[in-house]
């Protein structure tokens, strides 16, 4: 797929960018991170800034006009720009001036190129919280090879850049891919780019990381945006890629894509029989959850009340309690006893390599006979309920990254845990202190202990 513009008006323009500052290091680091979250208010400063960074962030990522004089002393030519549909021009308070046609965003090593609002079906987008969400949980470690699946812009293959010997994305839009040359061109990164759906341009290869933020969205079957509509019911999609993972994935490979999870009854049940007879280990993390009204409200995007009522009718008729939304990680681990696991981390960003290696240490490892401390930062917050003999605690959360529901004798075992006494001693004790049968204390505490490593309570000492 061959980028917008050609080699010598790419390097023209890379270097324009460059002498203005226009880049991850040359904008405020708030204003980035905000970026890279789709928030541009921390770029408002800069609208009166009358250096070359001004007008390009004017210009490109808050899309105003610009004279044309002053592009031009920033830019250089700008005929190749206009013609590649970078640029339009048109006159601001009787001066003649240009306008992005794209937003053009300075991100990680390069640059990103991305619609801006509005376009039809193939609009391409760019940074937003979805993308962010999914770059910042994704595995870490060097991998050989690398897959970013519904490519879009190329958010994901910019960070798998960094990680990666080699990255191949696809996307069902050829539009998206041209944005993403243009992306891997101007930023001076080598990507592989086909075009297809899903992993039908890949069919028989292997990958050691997979990454895809694909089109999630629970609505009725018709497809009016490709980056967001897949045109399958309900949450389909999700099941589908993770059906597909066993056969994609190297051995050890680690794949990972945002998800929707409708909430049809037990929605945790339904979600992970989708990794049910994939021999893979995964991790199901809800982020979010909406209810169906709330859910079109947002997703609607100025469709007209007769659009959403339907779409809402339809949730309706589906028996739709709610729709969420996360993400899904699989990991080829080899084992013969694979972990599934849903949990819940409303809007957090799951560290997934701790879980993983909490997984592969809980299988190697006897739990019990192991030393452990309180991960740093660990809360305890309990409820109590007024009875007939006072305050009663019905409830013990301890939260770390996660949260697990606790007794009071887990409550007290991790309190214990100092990193001198192996959980099993520290039970014993227990046992003790409060009269009870040790080898029942023993047995309850150690599927406590498994859960609370599971979840970053507990830490093994390593």
């Amino acid at each position: 797929m061959d980028p917008l513009l050609g080699a010598a008006d790419l390097a023209r323009l890379r270097d324009a960018l460059r002498a203005a500052g226009f880049t991850s290091d040359g904008l405020d680091a708030g204003a980035v991170r905000a970026l890279e979250r789709g928030d541009t208010s921390r770029l408002l400063p800069l609208v009166t800034d009358e250096t070359p960074l001004g007008t390009l962030t004017r210009l490109f990522l808050l899309t105003l006009a610009v004279p044309i004089d002053e592009a031009t002393a920033v830019l250089g030519p700008l005929d190749p720009l206009v013609d590649a549909g970078l640029l339009k021009r048109g006159v601001r308070k009787g001066t003649p001036a240009v306008r992005a046609a794209v937003l053009l965003y300075p991100y990680r090593q390069g640059w990103l190129l991305a619609d801006a609002a509005g376009g039809g079906s193939d609009l391409v987008v760019g940074l937003s919280m979805y993308p962010d969400v999914l770059a910042r949980a994704r595995v870490g470690g060097p991998v050989g090879s690398a897959l970013d699946v519904c490519c879009g812009s190329g958010v994901q293959s910019m960070h798998l850049s960094g990680q990666a010997g080699s990255v191949t994305a696809t996307d069902l839009s050829p539009r998206a891919l041209r944005f993403a040359a243009t992306s891997a061109a101007l930023s001076e990164l080598d990507w592989e780019l086909l075009h297809g759906n899903l992993f039908e341009p890949v069919a028989g290869r292997r990958f050691d990381l997979v990454v895809a933020n694909p089109p999630f969205i629970v609505k009725p079957g018709t497809v009016d945006y490709l980056y967001r509509d897949s045109g399958m019911p309900l949450d389909t999609l999700g099941q589908k890629i993770a059906a597909a993972a066993p056969d994609v994935l190297t051995e050890g490979g680690t794949m990972q894509y945002l998800a929707a999870f409708v909430h049809l009854g037990d929605w945790r049940d339904r979600v992970s029989s989708w990794a049910a007879g994939t021999g893979l280990d995964a991790w199901i993390v809800q982020l979010g959850c909406s209810d169906p009204v709330r859910y079109v409200h947002n997703w609607s995007h100025g469709a007209g009340l007769r659009n959403r009522a339907d779409w809402l009718a339809w949730l309706v008729e589906h028996d739709v309690e709610a729709i969420g939304w996360g993400l899904v990680s699989l990991r080829r681990s080899g084992r013969s006893d694979p972990v599934v696991q849903v949990d819940e981390l409303p809007g957090g960003v799951p560290d997934v390599d701790r879980w993983f290696a909490a997984q592969d240490w809980l299988r190697d490892h006897s739990p019990l006979d192991e030393c452990y401390r309180a991960a740093p930062g660990v809360t305890l917050r309990q409820s109590a309920g007024l009875g007939p003999d006072g305050w009663l605690v019905d409830e013990h959360l301890l939260t770390a990254e996660l949260s697990a529901r606790v007794n009071q004798l887990a409550v007290d075992l991790v309190e214990g845990c100092d990193g001198t006494l192996t959980a099993r001693e520290v039970a014993a004790k227990l046992a003790a202190a409060y009269g009870l049968d040790p080898a029942q204390v023993v047995e309850s505490t150690a599927e406590a202990v498994r859960r609370l490593v599971e979840r970053g309570v507990l830490q093994w000492e390593r």
